[in-house]
């Protein structure tokens, strides 16, 4: 089990609660715990991260760090430097830019393909996540919010039996998610997110196409104009 295949809100559990599955191997585990760090923003932008630590805190051996590092590496959220160790990416608003542009073309795409083959019963799962989201905004739990917000958007794809797209999509998504994470908790725009979410559904649900393409335009477009806000308030981690 590859630690990229985890739904993050599975990983979010086990790495709170340090229930890390013993069939993933040393370094998918290394992997979903700094990853998570990264995009939880527990490690910032620009934070060098030690080896030693890592092998110290997860209690294994220096090869299954060296492997998790270099597919962070690849992810672009660890730049591995020789002479002076390893960091955590600063967030690049090009890549940010990149980022929303795949996620809008492909998630437009899939929220469409559900209006055309969707029934009453077939967006129940949309609607709990809506109810869960609702439950975590009234008890401040932001983290977990944000996580849901993900798999509301993944069940466009599963729904549709396009899972693989949306695994496609995860070093995207990974970007994305360290701005949501910079902006919290703000829950004024949790709220936001909420409602947008809502609107999204009903169009999705009475086939008003219109209404689907503006509100998911609107929605997806939010982490870069995030993006942009925040890299004047906290340029340090941009680039």
């Amino acid at each position: 089990m590859k630690g990229s295949e985890l739904n993050p809100i599975c990983v979010w559990n086990m790495i709170h609660n340090k229930e890390m599955p013993e069939k993933m191997s040393a370094a998918d585990r290394v992997y979903a715990k700094v990853r998570h760090d990264i995009v939880f923003l527990h490690l910032k932008p620009g934070q060098l991260i030690k080896e030693k630590q890592v092998i110290d805190e997860m209690g294994v051996s220096r090869t299954p760090v060296r492997e998790a590092f270099l597919r962070l590496e690849k992810e672009h959220l660890l730049e591995i430097r020789p002479q002076s160790g390893t960091m955590v990416s600063p967030i690049r608003l090009s890549r940010i830019r990149d980022a929303q542009f795949l996620r809008t073309s492909l998630e437009f795409a899939a929220a469409k393909k559900l209006m055309q083959q969707s029934n009453g019963k077939l967006l129940e799962p949309l609607q709990d996540i809506i109810d869960e989201q609702e439950f975590c905004y009234e008890h401040e739990r932001f983290e977990q919010f944000v996580l849901l917000d993900n798999d509301f958007h993944r069940l466009f794809f599963e729904l549709i039996g396009h899972q693989e797209i949306w695994k496609m999509l995860e070093s995207a998504r990974a970007h994305l998610d360290r701005i949501r994470f910079m902006f919290l908790p703000n829950k004024d725009h949790l709220q936001e997110v909420l409602a947008e979410h809502r609107i999204i559904l009903k169009a999705i649900a009475e086939g008003d196409e219109k209404t689907l393409s503006t509100s998911m335009q609107d929605h997806l477009n939010k982490s870069e104009d995030l993006a942009l806000e925040l890299s004047k308030t906290s340029p340090e981690f941009f680039i």
